[in-house]
């Protein structure tokens, strides 16, 4: 690195480092309380290999909005083979959890990670997802967060070089 631009290119480079951490520590923990919620409803309901479709749901929750289907499939199946109140009662609270994660946990906990507004985070999640599909949705956050490093660093520098000019006349 040129000795003119290392300091800069450093503080970008721990920022965005540290932005990608705590949102990718985020999702992994939020991808464990939604996993371990859902084995624990689905074995006070009862339902067969509830450990096993916890552990699917954990997984697969890292992919917003799509991956928890990937729970939901087998849970509601494993239940319907008991019994369709079963069932009904699994679905039930899946949708209930899946709400409950996609509008108070997820911006709330990737917010207090990553420091972006709750808002700012569903917003992002849903540009993303819209545009470039299940892919956008997984990158959406972590994307908006570089974005207002980038742009902060960039205002950064817009006001030293002006104090530096003003401090001149």
């Amino acid at each position: 690195l040129p000795e003119k631009h290392k300091s800069d290119i450093l503080y970008v480079s721990v920022r965005i480092n540290q932005a990608l951490l705590d949102f990718v520590k985020g999702r992994l923990l939020i991808a464990l309380l939604v996993g371990f919620a859902t084995m624990v409803y689905l074995l006070i309901l009862g339902v067969d290999f509830a450990i096993v479709i916890g552990m699917i749901t954990c997984v697969a929750d890292i992919i917003p909005y799509i991956g928890p289907f990937l729970g939901f499939i087998p849970a509601v199946l494993f239940a319907f083979m008991e019994s369709p109140i079963k069932a009904l009662w699994v679905g039930i609270l899946f949708v209930v959890l899946q709400w409950a994660e996609n509008n108070i946990l997820a911006p709330k906990l990737l917010g207090d990670k990553t420091g972006l507004n709750p808002i700012l985070i569903l917003i992002s999640i849903i540009i993303g997802g819209g545009m470039f599909g299940v892919l956008g949705m997984i990158l959406a956050v972590p994307t908006v967060s570089v974005l207002i490093i980038l742009l902060d660093f960039a205002k950064m520098k817009y006001n030293e070089k002006n104090s530096n000019i003003s401090s001149i006349r």
